[in-house]
């Protein structure tokens, strides 16, 4: 059977909080082990991310379901030698920026190299960079050179212009301008309509002297929509 409309946002906000890793410009590793409803984790399994979607509240409009669910992410980490609330800011740092925050998205042509995850792309002329997320082929193939097609990328230093992206050196495709804000919520929620907002968070409880890891608790409320007759679809 199909996923409700819920359960899709909540595999999408999962795989979106496993970018968090430091490979793609973030603070912390948190997104190696992202789960759902974990309360536990072993020292081995650490860092590691829990998401607990809570229950939701709903209002009608327009024949349709008006759905806000919050949810709850729990990072837990070993802060080691370091100062637990230092690194915990950084921690929440990068699970609002990771799922509420801003992207940005290059428009690609010409493309001979496919970008992975966590590839710095450099602007041949402006010396422009970036760290890529991931990226949608809309035409062409990469072993053609003619891949077309969209990248998501984070961090970006200077502007783009008219140029190629170089990965090490090497042409990987060409762009005709900068690239434009692409809000992270249209990943993390699987869909261009829903809403993430951050409602709150921060370190639950210091850490004492013979402590060796940190939570970190944030919570969010993500608005969607479904028709007024059943929650496995959209209204159009």
């Amino acid at each position: 059977m199909a996923d409700t409309i819920r359960e899709t946002i909540i595999v999408a906000l999962q795989a979106k909080l496993g970018e968090i890793r430091t490979a793609n410009g973030y603070n912390s590793e948190c997104g190696q082990r992202v789960e759902r409803a974990a309360f536990y984790f072993r020292a081995n399994e650490l860092p590691a991310i829990s998401i607990f979607p809570m229950p939701e509240t709903a209002t009608q409009e327009y024949g349709a379901n008006v759905c806000t669910m919050p949810v709850q992410v729990r990072a837990l980490f070993e802060h080691g030698a370091s100062s637990p609330s230092e690194v915990g800011e950084q921690v929440l740092g990068d699970l609002i920026e990771c799922a509420a925050g801003l992207e940005r998205l290059l428009t690609f042509q010409s493309g001979g190299i496919e970008p992975q995850a966590g590839d710095i792309l450099t602007g041949s002329i402006g010396g422009a960079t970036a760290v890529v997320l991931g990226l949608t082929l809309t035409d062409g193939s990469w072993l053609a050179g003619d891949a077309e097609g969209t990248i998501r990328v984070r961090g970006q230093d200077g502007t783009f212009q008219a140029e190629n992206l170089l990965i090490d050196g090497e042409t990987a495709a060409a762009i005709l301008g900068d690239s434009i804000e692409y809000p992270a919520k249209w990943t993390a929620t699987g869909s261009a309509k829903d809403n993430i907002w951050y409602r709150g968070g921060g370190i639950e409880d210091y850490p004492q002297a013979d402590d060796h890891a940190t939570l970190v608790v944030v919570n969010f409320e993500v608005v969607y929509r479904t028709k007024a007759t059943t929650p496995y679809e959209r209204p159009a």
